[in-house]
């Protein structure tokens, strides 16, 4: 008997339904199906393709309108799943907190990691707008006692925003000041030494040169700013009532990955009919 070789000899390893096994994990974790579960397994293709994924250490995509759906951490389900607290809105459009208790505890310590030596990034995707001063991201220690690393993307009353740095009190780290600063992409980066940037999408806002770099002794919050006082006492103020649709946590990223961040995370939320102008 004479047996043929037509090329099926070499056989491809798929994971279930075809997807990124790391996206699979997270479709299973969560219960997520139909256009979300295609939607995360392309945005963690293309996360990958930009070589942005070695470089999260969280990310919170939102999805899937529950309190458990949306704790997830896409880049490693089994690590820094949030804890809701407070009153939150879950809904497929992401999450909303009430402004007053609404918060989530990543469980997620910089400093306990011992990842963040050369440099962080965060970023927040936010769907609506608002001025009141409220933190989107955010964790300190000792607050209003310098030195006091404090690691947040947050916004204040006239537009302003601000992110990363130690606090120096009554010198703020990051300003950008405008009014159309309120939704879409923010990312504070940190490269280690002296350079904190903001970024909304992929355009700088502001810089600084003067800041140094702490990394933060403190687990980071969602929609609140989560800080431990001079006594020990763990607390959480400037809660948001924003409602959002993305966090990361992770390494320095240059500008050119941010501005591939921003396209990645664009592309996602607009597969879901999230993205906003």
């Amino acid at each position: 008997m004479i047996f043929q070789n037509f090329g099926f000899n070499r056989l491809r390893v798929v994971s279930a339904g075809g997807n990124d096994p790391d996206a699979q994990a997270f479709i299973n974790a969560t219960g997520i199906s139909g256009t979300t579960a295609t939607a995360i397994n392309q945005l963690v293709l293309d996360l990958k393709s930009y070589s942005l994924w070695t470089k999260m250490v969280a990310i919170y995509p939102l999805v899937g309108g529950t309190s458990s759906s949306t704790s997830y951490n896409l880049k490693n389900t089994a690590q820094y799943q949030v804890t809701w607290n407070g009153t939150i809105t879950f809904a497929s459009t992401g999450v909303a907190g009430n402004g007053t208790t609404g918060w989530g505890n990543t469980g997620l310590n910089p400093s306990a990691t011992g990842l963040f030596g050369s440099g962080a990034h965060l970023s927040t995707y936010a769907r609506t707008s608002g001025n009141a001063a409220a933190y989107d991201i955010g964790a300190n220690r000792y607050p209003n006692i310098a030195p006091s690393p404090e690691w947040m993307i947050a916004r204040f009353t006239n537009d302003r925003y601000t992110a990363f740095g130690n606090v120096v009190p009554g010198n703020p780290y990051i300003i950008a000041t405008s009014a159309t600063y309120h939704t879409q992409l923010y990312t504070g980066t940190h490269d280690g030494t002296l350079t904190p940037t903001l970024y909304k999408n992929g355009t700088q806002l502001a810089t600084s040169s003067s800041k140094g770099y702490s990394i933060v002794n403190n687990n980071i919050a969602l929609l609140a700013l989560n800080k431990v006082d001079s006594g020990g006492a763990q607390i959480q103020s400037d809660f948001s009532s924003r409602e959002y649709a993305w966090f990361s946590i992770g390494l320095y990223l240059t500008s050119t990955e941010v501005g591939n961040l921003s396209t990645a995370v664009t592309t996602f939320q607009t597969s879901l009919g999230r993205n906003v102008a």
